[in-house]
C-alpha cells in the first residue's frame, strides 16, 4: 500500500511498485503511473476519497492534483525540500474541491505553484502553509477566518495579496520577508502579529485604518514604507514595530498610550533615519528610553500634553535619540508654536 503522508512518499512507492512489476530501472512513463495508481485505487471512477493526479509533464512528474472526498489537506502534503530536486516541484495546478483546511506547511518550499489554490469553502490556512513557495499572488476568500503563523513567509515572488473580509487578525510572521509585496489592505484587521511584515523591503503603502494593536517587529525593515498617520483605533504598539522604516518622513498618532523603547535595539521607531516630524496625542502616558533612537533627521515632536507632564515621563531625557540635547525639539501644548493634529497632517514635509 502506498504511503499517503506526503506526495513524495506516495509517488516514490508507486514508482517502486512499477519497477518491481516491470523490472524497469530507468524513467517511468506517464501511462505506467496512471495504470499503477488506478490499480491501487481500484481503477475506473475517481476514488471516494483521496488524492488524484490527472496531468503529468514529459518527464512523468505530476503537474495537476485533485482532492476528492477530503475536507482537510494533510500537514506537509506537498512539502518540498528546496535543497534537492523533488517531484513536488512540478505541481502547478491544485483543485481543492471540498477542502476546508490547508494543513501545516502543506506547500512549504513548493516551486511549481504561482497562485494560491482556493475555493469558497476554505476556512483555515495552516502554519507555514505556503512559506518559501514561488506563488506570485494570493486571494484569500471571505470564508477564511484563520491565517496561521508564517502562512506566506519568505514568498519572495509574491506581489499581490488580497485578504478575506472576515479575517480580523494576522498572526506572527504571516508575510515576513515577502520582498516583492508593495501594498496591502488591512482595513478589516484589528491586530497585526509580531514580525508580520518584517523585511518586506518593497512594501510602500498600507491601509490599516481599524488596527488596534501592532505587535513587536510587525513592520521592522520595511524600508520603503511611508504613511502620514497611525489610525485613531491604535492603542497598543510593540517594540521595534517600525524599526528601520527609513522612508518614513512624518506621522501623527492620536490615542496611543505608550511608545516603547528600553534599549538601542528595542525601539518602536528606532533607526527611522528619514523621520523629520511627529505629532502625539494627549492619551500618551510615557515615552520610553531611546524610543526614537538614531532618528537623525528629527526636527520637531509635538505632544498634546503640558510641558510639566511630559518632562515627568520616565526616560524623557533620552527618549529622543541618545542625545540629551534633542529634548529641545519637543513642543508641548502649552508652548508657543504648538499646532493641532489637523494642522500637522496638512504639513508638507520634503
Amino acid at each position: 500500500m502506498a504511503r499517503t503522508d506526503t506526495l513524495t512518499n506516495f509517488l516514490t512507492d508507486v514508482a517502486d511498485s512499477i519497477r518491481s512489476k516491470t523490472g524497469k530501472s530507468d524513467a517511468i512513463a506517464c501511462e505506467d503511473f496512471d495504470t499503477e495508481i488506478e490499480s491501487i485505487s481500484g481503477g475506473g471512477d475517481l476514488p471516494e476519497k483521496g488524492v488524484v493526479f490527472s496531468e503529468y509533464d514529459s518527464d512523468g512528474y505530476p503537474t495537476k492534483v485533485e482532492f476528492v472526498g477530503m475536507t482537510t489537506m494533510p500537514d506537509y502534503c506537498f512539502y518540498n525540500n528546496n535543497a534537492q530536486l523533488s517531484i513536488t516541484s512540478k505541481i502547478s495546478n491544485v483543485k481543492l474541491n471540498n477542502v476546508t483546511n490547508i494543513g501545516r506547511q502543506a506547500f512549504h518550499f513548493n516551486q511549481g505553484l504561482q497562485e494560491m489554490p482556493t475555493n469558497n469553502l476554505l476556512t483555515s490556512i495552516g502554519v507555514g502553509a505556503f512559506g518559501y513557495s514561488k506563488i506570485t499572488s494570493c486571494n484569500i476568500p471571505n470564508s477564511v477566518t484563520t491565517l496561521k503563523n508564517s502562512a506566506f513567509s519568505y514568498c519572495s515572488m509574491l506581489t499581490t495579496a488580497v485578504l478575506s473580509d472576515s479575517l480580523l487578525t494576522l498572526e506572527d510572521s504571516t508575510f515576513s520577508n515577502c520582498t516583492s509585496l508593495s501594498s496591502i489592505n488591512l482595513k478589516n484587521i484589528t491586530s497585526v502579529g509580531a514580525n508580520a511584515f518584517q523585511n518586506c523591503s518593497n512594501l510602500e503603502t498600507i491601509d490599516f485604518s481599524n488596527v488596534t494593536q501592532i505587535k513587536s517587529g510587525a513592520f521592522n525593515g520595511c524600508s520603503k514604507l511611508n504613511f502620514t498617520k497611525l489610525p485613531d483605533s491604535l492603542t497598543n504598539l510593540g517594540t521595534t514595530a517600525f524599526n528601520y522604516c527609513t522612508s518614513l518622513k512624518k506621522f501623527s498618532v492620536k490615542n496611543l498610550s505608550a511608545m516603547n523603547g528600553g534599549g538601542t535595539y528595542n525601539t518602536s521607531f528606532g533607526n527611522c533615519t528619514g523621520l523629520k516630524q511627529v505629532w502625539i496625542g494627549d492619551r500618551i502616558t510615557g515615552l520610553n528610553r531611546y524610543v526614537f533612537y538614531n532618528c537623525t533627521a528629527l526636527e520637531k515632536i509635538y505632544i498634546d500634553k503640558p510641558r510639566a507632564t511630559v518632562e515627568g515621563f520616565a526616560g524623557y531625557t533620552y527618549a529622543f535619540m541618545n542625545d540629551t540635547t534633542k529634548t529641545g525639539i519637543i513642543v508641548c501644548n502649552d508652548d508657543a508654536g504648538f499646532i493641532t493634529r489637523e494642522e500637522f497632517d496638512a504639513l508638507e514635509i520634503e
